[in-house]
């Protein structure tokens, strides 16, 4: 098994420098995968890196994925859904008030923002 310090093994490139660290963990995450793959070709991948990866290419592992994605596209439409019945509100609140001033009452004056 050739491991750390093996004069057969080459240097890694070098990596391009990156602006966030979403992408500084993606590009770790890839040269990980590379070197997973590279053992598991030499014959020299741990047990536990060959479980992992069989783990992850499982359909199981897909649809805990899929289902992932599913769940956060309803969590946007339901946080949209909240903020579009917050500016309902306010809209049939003026509208109440406006139909107030209308019937000759003395209308409350708007406690919203002019920004609308």
């Amino acid at each position: 098994m050739a491991r750390k310090g093996s004069s057969s093994e080459e240097p890694l490139p070098k990596l391009p420098p990156t602006f966030s660290a979403e992408a500084r963990e993606s590009q770790l995450i890839a040269l990980a995968y590379d070197l997973a793959e590279k053992r598991l070709r030499d014959g020299t991948a741990s047990s536990a890196e060959t479980v992992h990866l069989l783990r992850a290419g499982t359909v199981e592992k897909q649809q805990q994925i899929e289902k992932l994605k599913r769940e956060n596209i309803l969590l946007a439409a339901r946080t949209e859904q909240l903020g579009d019945e917050s500016r309902l509100e306010k809209l049939l609140e003026r509208a109440t008030q406006a139909f107030a001033g209308y019937r000759g009452e003395d209308p409350e004056p708007y406690e919203g923002s002019d920004e609308d």
